[in-house]
């Protein structure tokens, strides 16, 4: 069966995560797995409904969803967003979640962990540089939304990293 998945992105980074906890056998790893696995399959389901949704519907929330995806290091505004696809900012926050399950704003914060998760594997860059190339004016802010999204503060990452 092949499928094509609006949420790609996203679906990739997620699936990334999978793998890091999965192949890197950190405590509790399975019960994450398990449910990355299972918002993976809800996003693949909700995706299998979109038939429900008008076309226009559609086009605005991936027209935002792309936005973000190109301006995510830019410190972005609802109004920002709504601007863009000429609609109301409360228009644009009830068809992005009713489609894609989450407010544009979410959505961002999604975004900006996965590439913080991806700088702080990858790179030299420490937490408070990493939170500011991603847009971030306030490192506790970021280390909020980084643990309320993972589960653990991006310290443990570089921890885990250090980690023979």
């Amino acid at each position: 069966m092949k499928a094509q998945s609006r949420s790609y992105e996203y679906m990739k980074q997620r699936f990334s995560l999978l793998a890091q906890q999965w192949f890197g056998q950190l405590p509790y790893a399975e019960t994450v797995c398990n449910g990355i696995l299972m918002e993976l399959l809800g996003i693949a389901s909700r995706e299998a409904d979109v038939e429900r949704f008008p076309s226009k519907s559609l086009a605005l929330a991936d027209a935002v969803q792309q936005y973000i995806l190109e301006h995510y290091r830019e410190p972005l505004k609802l109004d920002t967003l709504s601007r863009h696809v000429n609609r109301t900012p409360n228009h644009v926050t009830s068809v992005f979640r009713q489609i894609k399950g989450m407010t544009p704003v979410d959505y961002l914060h999604e975004v900006r962990v996965s590439a913080a998760r991806d700088l702080l594997l990858n790179t030299r860059m420490t937490i408070a540089q990493t939170a500011e190339y991603l847009g971030y004016c306030d490192q506790s802010y970021f280390n909020k939304v980084y643990k309320r999204i993972t589960g653990m503060p991006p310290s443990s990452l570089l921890s885990e990293k250090r980690a023979p």
